[in-house]
Parts: C-alpha cells; structure tokens; sequence
C-alpha cells in the first residue's frame, strides 16, 4: 500500500450499483498507486468581436487509474476489477480510522503485465459515473 503521512491508503472495490457502508466493499490487495483526477470541462462562450477568449466551467468528472503487484488469489478484491464492470472504488487516504470517499465508476481497462523475472503487474483503469459519496469510517 502507499503510505501517506504515517498512514496507509487503503483502497476498497464494491461490484454494483449500491454504494458502500462501513461494512461492506472488499481490500484490494497489492496495490501500489492509486491516481485521481478532478476533471471539469471548460466550455467556449466567446462572442463575435472578443478579443480574447472567455470560457465557462461545464460538467465535472473523475478519472482513476491503479497500479499494483498481481495477485491471483485475492478472490475478494483484485479478481473484480475487471473492464466492464460497474462498481464503487473506495478510497481512505488518512486510514481507515478515518472517513475516506467513494466514488461511483466504470472499469473502462485492465491489464496484466508479466515480465522474465516471473514478476506480475495490474494497472486499471476507472472513469466516474457520478457525484464523490462519503465513504464512513471503516468497521474492522
């Protein structure tokens, strides 16, 4: 896991579209990184005769990426993240003593990487599909 301040960032998968309580989801295993972006798009709203260009925040979004060491027999979290799933990716960047956030996405990729030292990579992709939730602290 990363670590961040003295705390880990611990990453949860829940298949479905129910978002996740502090009860339920799964740990993924093995993870590495984990990269969010806060994307909003910037839409044109210049008139005839500006000088210069004027633009409008539009629709927000949220991308994903995780990245990791495979491991094939975490049956719970890993073996879900597969492309064409609809599932909540929970993410407590403080620990779990702490409230995280979840958000709803598509697993739009995933891929496994081996190299000749019999070394096993993931890398998934993710794109949001709707508002962040509050993820509540995490029933152990």
């Amino acid at each position: 896991m990363t670590a961040r301040a003295g705390h880990e960032n611990r990453v949860y998968i829940l298949v479905g579209d129910t978002p996740m309580d502090g009860l339920t989801g799964a740990l993924i295993s093995g993870v590495n990184s984990i990269t969010y972006e806060d994307l909003v798009e910037a839409l044109d709203v210049t008139c005839f005769g500006d000088l210069s260009k004027k633009r409008i925040f539009g629709l927000g979004d949220v991308s994903f990426s995780l990245e990791g060491k495979y491991i094939p027999d975490d049956a719970d979290g890993q073996k879900k993240l597969r492309a064409r799933t609809y599932a909540y990716i929970g993410i407590y960047p403080e620990g779990e003593e702490k409230e995280g956030v979840q958000f709803p996405v598509l697993i739009t990729k995933f891929s496994l990487k081996a190299d000749a030292s019999g070394t096993q990579d993931i890398s998934v992709g993710f794109e949001g599909n709707g508002e962040p939730i509050t993820l509540p602290v995490r029933a152990i």
